[in-house]
């Protein structure tokens, strides 16, 4: 009888164990969203979770080497699009960069890169970082540059950009800490001489599409970009720069102002 009434059971598809359970339990797991990974993600998975400390060592931040000469305009990659940021001394005219006042928000940095009413330039040196430690390597490339080229004729403006991604520093209290730090220590550099001219940003929020697009793999390092004005990377480089390296920026900046 017990036998005659498990298989009633299992005829009327009660049976928790039975083949319709086990499809039941299939369909659920087929329904499980995938985990996609980000390229840092994917990088941590193959190389390990302190890739960017082992990376640093390994190649004092040279994450890939410079651009040997002026890009073409056909070929070179667009600046990201849709990523705002603070500015942080933009309270007079710039000639490569058109804020004319300081505004009261973020705005869209590539949307400032590209403004035609930017009179005068032909594009803009940026330089992008995400820690601290790497200030050191992103003024070799800003106030390097400014320092070799101001006998130059490359009509470019020079753009700090300092990138902030984690969740404690976005709120809003420690957010106006860092806006205000940033405004004091720009204060400070802009009395040298070394610095007349540099513009300084700041972008809060989750980076990792402006990573992937700038093919920045390591936060730890700095990097530095030429961006004409139609918003494409004409010229890169990593890590501290090196005097050839700042030679082959202001040969590119130079062609890119030639036309």
């Amino acid at each position: 009888m017990l036998q005659s009434l498990g298989g009633s059971v299992r005829r009327l598809g009660l049976d928790p164990g039975g083949r319709g359970a086990r499809m039941g339990r299939a369909l659920r797991l087929s329904r499980v969203p995938e985990r996609h990974f980000d390229h840092l993600e994917k990088k941590r998975l193959q190389k390990g979770y302190f890739f960017e400390l082992n990376e640093m060592r390994d190649t004092g931040g040279k994450v890939f080497p410079c651009s040997p000469h002026l890009l073409s305009h056909r070929t070179s990659k667009d600046f990201p699009r849709n990523v705002s940021a603070h500015p942080i001394n933009f309270s007079t005219g710039h000639p490569g960069l058109a804020v004319p006042t300081h505004p009261k928000g973020p705005v869209d940095v590539a949307g400032l890169l590209t403004d035609e009413s930017g009179a005068g330039s032909s594009g803009t040196v940026v330089g992008v970082y995400f820690r601290e430690n790497a200030k050191g390597h992103l003024r070799t490339w800003t106030e390097g540059f400014l320092a070799s080229s101001r006998a130059s004729q490359a009509k470019v403006g020079v753009l700090e950009l300092c990138c902030v991604e984690s969740l404690l520093f976005r709120a809003g209290p420690l957010k106006s800490v860092i806006l205000g730090g940033l405004a004091k220590e720009m204060a400070k550099r802009e009395q040298g001489s070394a610095v007349g001219g540099i513009k300084l940003m700041a972008a809060f929020g989750n980076l990792r599409e402006f990573q992937r697009l700038l093919d920045i793999s390591n936060r730890l390092t700095a990097y530095c970009f030429l961006v004409d004005k139609g918003g494409k990377v004409r010229w890169r480089g990593s890590g501290e720069a090196t005097p050839e390296e700042l030679g082959k920026l202001r040969q590119a900046s130079e062609d890119l102002s030639r036309g």
